[in-house]
């Protein structure tokens, strides 16, 4: 591939595998999944497993690895009990 800037990029060829069918997908919660050193505390996350059957003749193999990041929103000081919620006073 020649990008409009001259630079080129080259790779060798892949052959794509035929997709294994998804038989199941779910998702658990986890408090304690992942120990964050930064904050010498638990990540709140969930565990995410994908079951499928895959071909014993194949010689392949998987990983995935996903991190989804929230902001916290804390409410530091409440005036006159007004509760916070979904960024709204």
């Amino acid at each position: 591939m020649t990008l409009v800037d001259g630079r080129t990029f080259k790779s060798t060829q892949e052959t794509l595998l035929v997709p294994v069918p998804i038989s199941e997908i779910s998702s658990v919660y986890d408090s304690e999944l992942i120990f964050n050193d930064a904050t010498s505390d638990y990540s709140l996350s969930h565990s995410i497993n994908i079951s499928f059957t895959d071909p014993a003749d194949n010689k392949n193999f998987y990983y995935w690895r996903f991190k989804s990041y929230k902001k916290k929103v804390y409410c530091l000081e409440c005036p006159k009990g007004t509760i916070y919620r979904n960024s709204e006073w």
